[in-house]
């Protein structure tokens, strides 16, 4: 049955690895899309994005290393590599980032800047320092 339902154990691998992310995308999509521009300051809402973010990729941190520098995997039909099933799952991701982007940032005071560039910047920063922070940031460390 699982093999029916993934098709391969490296598939089942990878959405056992991104289901709560994509529980985190969706849940924050809906929280957002509910509340009305400029309600809180953007300093806030970005701190409290970010350390969210933060959580649920710490909290994968030892199944996203794998998944982020190895193999592939069947989806049906399809042979995704790992690099193919990230883009896929995080393409709703970064459009959704980017329309935040635009709407949070449309009327303050911000000089022009590539909303799709920052969002995939940002991801990548949070992202890189969540899987190598044991080098990165050492005094952080839970003794």
């Amino acid at each position: 049955m699982v093999y029916r339902h993934f098709g391969s154990k490296a598939h089942l691998f990878q959405e056992a690895t991104m289901d709560p992310i994509k529980v985190f995308i969706a849940e924050f999509t809906a929280r957002w899309a509910a509340r009305p521009r400029g309600q809180r300051p953007i300093v806030e809402e970005v701190r409290d994005f970010y350390a969210a973010l933060c959580e649920v990729l710490d909290a994968q941190r030892d199944l996203l290393a794998p998944l982020l520098f190895t193999g592939s995997a069947r989806h049906g039909t399809q042979n995704l590599s790992n690099d193919q099933y990230l883009a896929q799952v995080f393409r709703q991701w970064f459009e959704l980032m980017d329309r935040i982007m635009l709407a949070e940032t449309t009327g303050q005071r911000f000089r022009p800047f590539d909303q799709h560039l920052a969002s995939r910047l940002i991801f990548g920063m949070i992202l890189s320092v969540v899987v190598h922070k044991d080098w990165l940031l050492p005094a952080h460390q839970p003794q």
